[in-house]
């Protein structure tokens, strides 16, 4: 987490800019509804900021509540003129931070699991001719540079991806995600809904040696559903296990499946 304000401000306009390379300084500026000499020399510490311009910039830059009492107080530890306040500042700071770090976490992990391109990130590090760069994982997967590189960080502050001399290395053991038994997931429904849509997207592409694509319409006793989803349960880390353990992988694959009732209930 930043230890300063103008850290923050810096890192909101970096992101930014990374979504859209033409976005300048100047811009920046007048988003924030200030000059773009007295930014500049706010980022460069020759000027601070007071309370009601730090509330008013934590607006501007959409921080949430959290973040935004962070920013006023990394403010406050820097330029209030009482050193009770600044004390009080630096103690609020050690909450905040913590609060804000489960946050990180919770959202992160729902988004891993929102997202379908995360697993797949993490896969394509055993393939052989793997690049540990986000253009290149961005242009096998799809998806934007920008995403991959979210994706990319939010792994590492996961745990489930390490980079060692500039190389990405996956830490996590085979993930297979599946709908909870008790309480449905949101970020789940959204992951299969995207796997399901790249599944019917492959049913429009000419026909592939190296693509299955098939159906079975059977009948069955109720009673007996726990049963054969065991059984498919079975086949899936079966089918985990033997990946694993093929050597000069080439490509990364989904295996999706869908066994439900097309009768009423």
């Amino acid at each position: 987490m930043a230890d300063s304000y103008r850290d923050v401000i810096a890192e909101k306009y970096n992101e930014r800019v990374r979504k859209n390379p033409q976005y300048s300084l100047r811009a920046f500026a007048r988003d924030l509804e200030m000059s773009s000499s007295r930014l500049s020399e706010i980022l460069n510490r020759k000027q601070g900021l007071s309370l009601a311009t730090a509330k008013s910039i934590s607006k501007k830059l959409n921080l949430s509540k959290s973040h935004s009492d962070y920013f006023c107080e990394l403010v406050m530890i820097e330029h209030s003129r009482s050193k009770q306040r600044r004390k009080q500042a630096a103690e609020r700071l050690g909450f905040l931070k913590e609060q804000i770090l489960v946050q990180h976490v919770q959202i992160d992990a729902f988004e891993m699991i929102a997202n379908w391109y995360h697993l797949p990130i993490l896969e394509m590090t055993h393939l052989e001719n793997f690049q540990s760069n986000p253009n290149w994982v961005a242009t096998q997967l799809g998806i934007t540079t920008v995403e991959a590189e979210e994706g990319i960080e939010r792994l590492q502050r996961l745990g489930f991806l390490a980079i060692e001399n500039g190389k990405y290395i996956s830490i996590s053991p085979k993930t297979q995600v599946r709908s909870p038994s008790e309480k449905r997931s949101e970020g789940l429904k959204k992951y299969h809904l995207q796997m399901i849509q790249k599944g019917m997207k492959q049913i429009e592409k000419p026909l592939n040696p190296n693509r299955d694509i098939s159906t079975l319409v059977v009948s069955l006793k109720a009673s007996q559903f726990s049963e054969f989803k065991e059984m498919l349960s079975e086949f899936r880390r079966s089918m985990a296990q033997k990946c694993d353990n093929q050597p000069e992988k080439d490509q990364v694959y989904c295996l999706s499946m869908q066994f439900f009732p097309l009768t009423d209930e």
